[in-house]
């Protein structure tokens, strides 16, 4: 019988990730590296499972030369068989605590692999890790000095390879599909739940995996509320539809975001949408290898306020897309994102969505985006859907 291994990426891919991240802990004297974010344990050895979080405890040791080791459930520990090029899987039994809890044993392992008095990193900022468990783990490595490296695979992960860039297009292309069949699917007397239902049958009948993060459709009213979605609600004319599909593929997603109008839209309506474009169009139009993103940001920031200055508006222009598990599709939770008061130099390679909304609370929302790739010369939309109010 043949191996069900099917890595997602080449073994040459991770080894360079792999080595790439060493380079850094070896720059900050680091003699360990515990991985406890699951998307960056993907990253690096191309272990997944839909268990996301909660479902038991994963980690990847990295030393700062050789090949990492996975720690997994006995349960979870099976998925490595599918897609993780790591051969040091060291397991631990769910259900039988009689060697500790499985942070015990992870610390153990730590120790074991002679990093009990080193100097250890961890992922301090991640969910990934209960306060409960971090305190078991600083606690079992008393001896160590444990330090925050929350962000330094994170400094690898930005840049994406050829092989990712790949990948990133494919999901583009289905978001693509999918943001058109949803736009087709809006009518009056339709749902917003019919045009997520059009959404999500397009990106999965065409390939697309389980999202990162699950579509968004917010109608009328509704659409005015930040994270509100899909609930049932009749359309009707004079509604608008804030949209926003992220199909994922080999778990990178590539986000758009676009507003569908039940009929004319209104003055108002009109003008907030003219002032997301204005502001995406000027941040695309000034960003690429080498620019600052602070500048892009406020060039854009500029654009907007000059048509629409007194909408909510969150003040992200741009956040880092890639590899993700639910709840999110931004890859680089630290240092990734464009803001008017944060600096980020671009370099090719990274892959940005690159968003406006705008809402007037409770009565309607407003938006436009695009997944970018930064190039030496400036940008390049991977998503394409017509940069339009779309009208039904």
């Amino acid at each position: 019988m043949g191996s069900i291994k099917t890595l997602a990426f080449s073994e040459q891919e991770y080894r360079r990730r792999l080595q790439a991240v060493q380079q850094i802990m070896q720059e900050r004297n680091l003699d360990a590296l515990v991985v406890s974010d699951l998307s960056n344990i993907c990253y690096l050895s191309g272990f997944q499972t839909i268990g996301s979080y909660g479902y038991g405890l994963y980690a990847l040791l990295v030393g700062q030369s050789g090949e990492p080791t996975l720690f997994a459930s006995d349960f979870e520990s099976h998925n490595a068989k599918i897609g993780a090029w790591v051969d040091d899987l060291v397991v631990y039994d769910l259900a039988n605590h009689s060697a500790g809890s499985p942070m015990d044993q992870l610390v153990a392992l730590v120790r074991e692999r002679g990093y009990g008095s080193g100097v250890v990193g961890c992922e301090q900022a991640h969910f990934a890790m209960t306060v409960r468990e971090f305190r078991e783990f600083s606690d079992g490595l008393n001896d160590a000095d444990l330090v925050d490296a929350s962000g330094l695979v994170e400094q690898v992960k930005i840049v994406k390879s050829p092989e990712e860039i790949a990948v990133m297009r494919r999901a583009a292309e289905l978001t693509t599909t999918g943001a058109n069949a949803g736009i087709a699917a809006a009518a009056a007397g339709k749902s917003d739940n019919d045009i997520a239902a059009a959404v999500y049958q397009t990106i999965v009948q065409g390939g697309g995996e389980y999202f990162s993060l699950q579509p968004i459709v917010t109608s009328g009213r509704r659409s005015g509320i930040p994270h509100s979605t899909f609930r049932r609600n009749q359309l009707e004319r004079g509604d608008c539809v804030l949209m926003e599909v992220s199909a994922a593929y080999q778990r990178y997603s590539a986000p758009t975001m676009r507003t569908i109008c039940i009929g004319p839209p209104s003055d108002e309506v009109r003008r907030g949408f003219d002032g997301c474009l204005a502001s995406v169009s000027t941040f695309m139009d000034n960003v690429r290898h080498g620019a600052g993103g602070q500048a892009a940001a406020r060039q854009a920031g500029e654009a907007l306020r000059a048509i629409v200055p007194d909408l909510l508006w969150h003040g992200c222009y741009a956040y880092s897309v890639g590899l993700g598990f639910p709840p999110m599709c931004t890859d680089c939770k630290l240092g990734g994102s464009v803001t008017e008061d944060t600096e980020l130099i671009l370099q090719a390679g990274m892959t940005f969505h690159c968003s406006t909304s705008l809402r007037k609370v409770g009565q309607f929302g407003v938006t436009v985006s695009e997944t970018v790739l930064i190039t030496d010369s400036g940008c390049e939309a991977l998503t394409n859907v017509p940069r339009e109010l779309a009208m039904r």
